[in-house]
Parts: structure tokens; C-alpha cells; sequence
């Protein structure tokens, strides 16, 4: 009896709880749309207006204008063409190559022919302003379900919000935000049990950025075979769809493309990966400085990168590597780790298949970086509360200017990649307590 009178009164107090999380919940997301949101506009949108020019040449009957020549190493320009009409408008500022599959162009292109650049940046501008904090809501439903929700929401937000993170894909509109969400989405469907929708959601993560793939290997490896079977049959629809509308020519010119990409190397202040470290550290005298066509810099200082041809003894290598680290966390999820020692494998796999891979920028580490703040009810918060604190501390763009470090030639790289390190680090050690533990907290 005086446990049922203790159950009924803890019932109540509860249920306060829960409403006053929702309250504060709601509260956040209000605060951040209504405040935050608003001050950012559309931004410069380059990354957008990639896709808009690219479907505006695919509808006008210049599909040699779609993608930029394939030749090594990959500089990160777009097509003269663009350039040279881009110019003649007057437009200064980033100009990027499209480097999506035919499908966004040919669909960019039809909507090139119902409305206008700028409306279609108002309304991605505002899709990804809801992408972002959805993103986190969802992984807080398989990462920490027993953490309060607005917490796990605020802490996400806060770390996505990192300038090189989400801001900087907020402000160029960037689809990857859009992936982030279908990545996380397709997770949290597969731990829930819905094996088929997290295959199709994977698919079309997959159709916008084709990195998903390796995620559906992890699928077949964690022995969700429906998943596996509905990521097949959706992605085949949707690249059978794409031929049909794009024609296969402009298949392969993306193919030779994403080729050049994989034996290159480029380094800027946002590309978080080994590579482009080593060839900073190592290498520097094969670097070319690729200079920005459209933006005239600061104060006369011209804006540019660096590129050069992956090593073929290099390329072999990172592939080999990544293909090590691809079955090493097929392996941890085909142990069948259970649902809460798997929700930390998921966004570490993630990560270090990104920091391995040929061009990762800072908000490829979207989702991964949402569930972040699951390691605050980790069996060792502490150590993974920390490394996460020092990976927000360095992935803050304030903390190294322009020639505050004499090397190497962008130290800001470097700063970055040890930023997502950490991340990383604090994942591997995230591991949920396990029973014995919790029996003996009870006992106590």
C-alpha cells in the first residue's frame, strides 16, 4: 500500500513535468523561428543558387553547362559559362559548382519555369530553418528519450548552431541540412522498428548525396534486411526516374566527376578531413591556389583554396582505410549492440566515414553532431561532456583569425578537424549504462 500511495503521488508530479518540458520546448523553438531565424534572411544562398543554374542550363538545352569539366585536380569551379553571364549581371561573391546528381537539375529547372530564384531561396531558407531543430528532436527519440526533451533540444541547437556548422548551411542554404534530416530520420525509423521507411528515407538521403549509401551497408550489417531491400527498391526508382529525365550522358559526366573528386584534395578553412590536413602538414608545395572568380575579398585580400591531385599510392590508401572503418562498425552493429549502445555507433560511424572521405565541409557533420547531447547520460559524462565543450571551443571560427598561426596555410583546417575529433572522441566514449550498472544503483 505505501508503495502504491508513493506511485500515486509521483503520478502528478510527473505529468507537470512532462507539460512544463513541452511548454519550454515550445518556448526554444518559438525563440529560435521567431528570433534567430529572421535576423539570418536567406544569406548569400550560393550553394543553392549552384542547383538554380545548373537546372536553368539543363532547361535551356545546354547540358554541358550542368557540371564543371572533370579535370584533376578538382578545383571547386563552377562552368565558365556561369561566370561569364554571372559577371555580366553584376553579381559579386561565392559562386560553386553543382555537384548533385541530374535529378535536382532537371527538377531546379522546372521550377525555374514557375517562379524565381529568390522566392525558391525564401522558401529553403525557411524548410531548412525547421530541418535544423527537427533534426535534433529526432535523434533525441533514439539517443536519450529519458532526458527532457527542451534540455536535449537546447544543447543540440547550440552545437549545430556552430558558425562553421549549421550557421554557415543556413546562410547558403546548403541541402545538406535536408539530408542531415532524412540521415537522422532514417535512424531513428530503423531503431524504431520501421525497417521500410527507414530504407526509403535512406534512398532519397541517398539521391540528394550519394555518402548515404554507406549507411545502408551498416543497415544490411545491423541484419535490417527490410531496410537493406527498401533502400534497393527506392533508390533504384528514383535513379531509373533520374535517367529517364536527364538522360544517361549526364549520368555519366556526374560519375567522372565524383571520380575527380576522389582523387583530389582540397583544403579550405571548412573541410574537415585527414586529407586535406596531411596535404596542409605534409605536402604543401603540391598545393595550388585556386582563387574565388566572383569575390573580390576584404580590404583588396583575395579569397581562394587550395587543391591538388591525390597521390595514387594516397588514394588507395584513404580508400582502404575507409573501407576498414566501414566494416569495423558493421561489425559493432552486426553484435546486435541493443538500441541504446547502437544510438552512439550510429553518429560515430558517421563522423569518421566523413573525416575519411574525399570533401567533407563543416555541416556534413550535421547530423551526426544532433545527438550530441546524449553523452550528458553516458556512463561517462564527464570525459565526453568535456571533449564535446573543447570540440565547440575549437569549431568556433573566432578562435583562429587569418595569420594568427604562421602554419601551416590554413590553420583554421587544422583548429576544425581537431573540433570534430573531439566530437568523435566523446561518441566512442558514450556508452550507455548497462544493467549491472543500474541494478547496483538500485541496490544502493
Amino acid at each position: 500500500m505505501q508503495g502504491t500511495g508513493r506511485g500515486a503521488l509521483a503520478a502528478p508530479f510527473q505529468a507537470r513535468l512532462s507539460r512544463l518540458d513541452v511548454i519550454a520546448t515550445l518556448a526554444i523553438l518559438l525563440l529560435y523561428l521567431a528570433g534567430l531565424v529572421p535576423a539570418l534572411g536567406t544569406g548569400v544562398s550560393a550553394d543553392l543558387q549552384a542547383a538554380w543554374e545548373a537546372g536553368v542550363a539543363m532547361i535551356s538545352g545546354r547540358p554541358d553547362e550542368v557540371y564543371p569539366p572533370a579535370t584533376l585536380p578538382f578545383a571547386m569551379l563552377p562552368p565558365e559559362a556561369w561566370l561569364e553571364r554571372l559577371r555580366a549581371a553584376g553579381q559579386q561573391g561565392d559562386v560553386f559548382p553543382f555537384l548533385y546528381p541530374p535529378l535536382w537539375a532537371w527538377a531546379m529547372g522546372q521550377l525555374s519555369l514557375l517562379t524565381g530564384f529568390q522566392t525558391v531561396a525564401q522558401v529553403a531558407s525557411a524548410l531548412n530553418a525547421l530541418f535544423l531543430p527537427a533534426t535534433v528532436l529526432l535523434a533525441h527519440r533514439v539517443a536519450a528519450p529519458a532526458m527532457p526533451r527542451s534540455t536535449f533540444l537546447l544543447s543540440g541547437m547550440l552545437v549545430l548552431f556552430l558558425p562553421t556548422v549549421g550557421l554557415t548551411a543556413l546562410m547558403q542554404n546548403q541541402p545538406q541540412i535536408i539530408v542531415a534530416f532524412l540521415t537522422v530520420l532514417a535512424i531513428e525509423r530503423a531503431l524504431s522498428g520501421r525497417e521500410r521507411s527507414a530504407g526509403a528515407v535512406l534512398a532519397v538521403a541517398a539521391a540528394i548525396k550519394v555518402y548515404p549509401v554507406l549507411l545502408a551497408v551498416l543497415f544490411l550489417a545491423s541484419r535490417r534486411y527490410r531496410a537493406a531491400g527498401s533502400f534497393c527498391v527506392v533508390g533504384g526508382a528514383l535513379g531509373a526516374f533520374s535517367v529517364a529525365v536527364a538522360g544517361w550522358p549526364l549520368h555519366v559526366a556526374f560519375l567522372d566527376l565524383l571520380a575527380t573528386i576522389s582523387r583530389s584534395i582540397l583544403v579550405t578553412p571548412l573541410t574537415y578531413t585527414v586529407d586535406a590536413a596531411m596535404a596542409q602538414m605534409f605536402m604543401p608545395q603540391k598545393l595550388t591556389l585556386v582563387l574565388a572568380p566572383l569575390n573580390p575579398g576584404v580590404s583588396g585580400k583575395p579569397i581562394g583554396w587550395y587543391a591538388m591531385t591525390k597521390p595514387p599510392a594516397l588514394a588507395l590508401l584513404g580508400q582502404a582505410i575507409q573501407l576498414a572503418a566501414l566494416a569495423g562498425f558493421a561489425w559493432l552493429l552486426w553484435r546486435r549492440p541493443g538500441p541504446r549502445a547502437e544510438a552512439a555507433i550510429w553518429p560515430l560511424a558517421m563522423m569518421v566515414l566523413s573525416l575519411l572521405g574525399p570533401m567533407s565541409w563543416g555541416y556534413h557533420y550535421i547530423a551526426p553532431l544532433a545527438f550530441t547531447p546524449m553523452v550528458l547520460e553516458r556512463l561517462r559524462p564527464g570525459a565526453s561532456s568535456l571533449l564535446a565543450l573543447l570540440g565547440m571551443l575549437l569549431l568556433s571560427v573566432g578562435l583562429v583569425q587569418g595569420g594568427l598561426l604562421p602554419w601551416p596555410l590554413l590553420p583554421r583546417q587544422i583548429v576544425g578537424l581537431l573540433g570534430i575529433l573531439c566530437f568523435a572522441a566523446a561518441f566512442a566514449l558514450s556508452r550507455p549504462i548497462g544493467r549491472s550498472t543500474s541494478a547496483r544503483a538500485g541496490a544502493l
